[in-house]
């Protein structure tokens, strides 16, 4: 173990002579003396202010893996923090270019022995994977946790081609006030008034602005999305990703699209870091995971990072969705599997029966055609969706609470009692047959976990804007003609839940879903002709 020094302030400049500023923390000396050896640094590069709020979790891991003989170099992004310059928006290319000179400037310092790792969560999970894309020469490994490979489909903007609702208003608005923060005159010195001026002049245009006027996946969406080319990402990457988080989608896709060396860890968390403290748990000692992981990649060492099983999912059980606001522990156990899409895992077929109003199992999709089945209609309703929680709080309180409310004003299809416990892992997917009495609408899916007692707990959901019916490209999208019968496919979010015997499976369909998802410009009915649920 070595001792630390912290180092709050060193300056890194760039080719253009911008200065970014950053805190350091380095081993100095082992406990018995010696100089330290093999030294490894690792940035991570975010607009969060370094001298802020990151601060606590900052301290909580960085000098922990500086006593194991890492180097942690946290940057505060240009334009940010003490940081000189200006940014505009996120995941420009300038960010990704003064990153990737972060990492040749760390790997010709004196102390540095040329191996450079890079660690994030959320917008530094993001940025190590696009700077992983680029592939400069010095960075060996990198840990992205709760992270998307797809800024489109899985970010903070939208979901299914929808505006999402209080994420994407809320990020844009805490965007905005961070941005106005002043750089600390302790570091920067009399020109903080100076830099914070030129801040609040040059870069305070309203970033959602910017989202709102690329409301399909074109160019601007395209870029920094490593969808694009999951084969420009050759160093080995860990992914961590939590059931109770927005991007846990990613991590399957990530693995099973990403050809590099790859673990992956799905565990029961939110968008915080899941060590001793995080809701819902259990908690892992991920500083320690991170440690190993860069050990072996960055050092050499034999540690056993790389024996691990490429995919640890956490099982999630059911707990009664009034227990949820207080919940420390989701109860579960770990599994493991060796790759995905998983060959242990086998589909079911379920019919939705109109006539009935039954999820009724069935053998294949021919099983559920029925000519005489009747047609069910619903219409959107402002207050649908109420309950469905917000993903990227950090809180257990912030989850989706008992979804009855919300399944009272959707169409719903109900299982009989199960017989048996039922595990569902991965992504679940409906086909609908449908007709809408507007040119624009939205669907929502939700799978629910229903008590005996009525109770209702969201296993998964999806949503689609149906002019997106066909992709989600600017010539893809495409009204829909009142009256006529389409045939869609919504695949819902990844999930790993175990139902209890005795409990019952729910469908709900409703063509509003607010606060989640903006609602669709005038009031909307959709008729439901024919539908089957495949569940993995």
């Amino acid at each position: 173990m070595y001792e630390i020094e912290e180092v709050p302030l060193v300056w890194i400049e760039l080719k253009d002579e911008t200065r970014l500023a950053a805190t350091l923390w380095m081993p100095s000396v082992r406990e018995d003396g010696s100089e330290p050896s093999n030294v490894i640094f690792f940035p991570e590069f975010l607009p969060y202010n370094r001298m802020g709020w990151t601060k606590i979790p900052d301290n909580l891991q960085y000098p922990k893996l500086a006593s194991h003989g890492f180097v942690g170099v946290r940057v505060d992004m240009r334009g940010s923090g003490d940081s000189e310059g200006l940014y505009f928006d996120e995941y420009k290319r300038q960010e990704q270019k003064d990153c990737c000179e972060v990492i040749d400037w760390i790997s010709k310092q004196e102390w540095s022995n040329g191996s450079v790792g890079m660690l994030g969560m959320s917008w530094g999970g993001f940025n190590a994977l696009q700077v992983a894309a680029l592939q400069p020469p010095a960075l060996k490994a990198i840990v992205s946790v709760y992270s998307s490979d797809d800024r489109y489909a899985d970010d903070i903007h939208y979901i299914g081609g929808c505006v999402m609702g209080i994420g994407g208003l809320a990020w844009a608005s805490k965007m905005a006030l961070w941005n106005a923060r002043p750089p600390d005159p302790l570091s920067v010195g009399k020109r903080w008034v100076e830099m914070w001026k030129h801040r609040l002049h040059h870069s305070s245009y309203p970033w959602m602005n910017t989202w709102l006027s690329h409301q399909t996946r074109d160019d601007y969406w395209k870029h920094a999305s490593i969808c694009e080319d999951f084969s420009q990402i050759s160093c080995p990457v860990l992914l961590i990703g939590g059931w109770a988080d927005l991007y846990t989608n990613c991590v399957f896709r990530m693995a099973e699209s990403l050809t590099c060396p790859l673990k992956a860890i799905v565990g029961p968390w939110s968008h915080c870091w899941p060590a001793n403290g995080v809701t819902p748990g259990p908690a892992i000692d991920h500083v320690e995971v991170m440690r190993q992981w860069f050990g072996c990649h960055l050092k050499g060492e034999t540690n056993g990072a790389m024996e691990q099983p490429n995919l640890r999912i956490y099982m999630k059980q059911v707990k009664m969705p009034q227990n949820l606001s207080d919940m420390k522990d989701w109860p579960g156990e770990w599994i493991c599997e060796e790759q995905w899409p998983s060959t242990n895992i086998v589909s079911h077929l379920f019919s939705l029966c109109q006539k009935s109003e039954k999820l009724v199992r069935i053998t294949s999709t021919q099983e559920s055609r029925d000519t005489t089945q009747k047609t069910r209609s619903i219409q959107s309703d402002p207050v649908c969706g109420i309950n469905g929680g917000y993903n990227m709080a950090g809180n257990a309180s912030d989850l989706p609470t008992d979804q009855s409310h919300d399944d009272r004003l959707s169409l719903c299809w109900d299982s009989y009692a199960l017989k048996h416990d039922v595990s569902v892992l991965g992504f679940p997917e409906v086909e609908l047959e449908l007709s809408s009495d507007q040119p624009q609408a939205q669907i929502a899916v939700r799978l629910c976990d229903v008590f005996p007692d009525g109770s209702s707990t969201l296993i998964s959901r999806g949503i689609l804007n149906l002019t997106h019916r066909e992709g989600h490209g600017p010539e893809s999208v495409k009204a829909l003609e009142p009256g006529k019968q389409y045939t869609i496919k919504i695949q819902l979010d990844a999930t790993g839940h175990v139902v209890q015997q005795g409990n019952t499976l729910r469908l709900a369909v409703s063509p509003s879903y607010f606060p989640v998802v903006w609602p669709s410009p005038t009031p909307t009915t959709l008729n439901i002709h024919y539908g089957v649920l495949r569940l993995p």
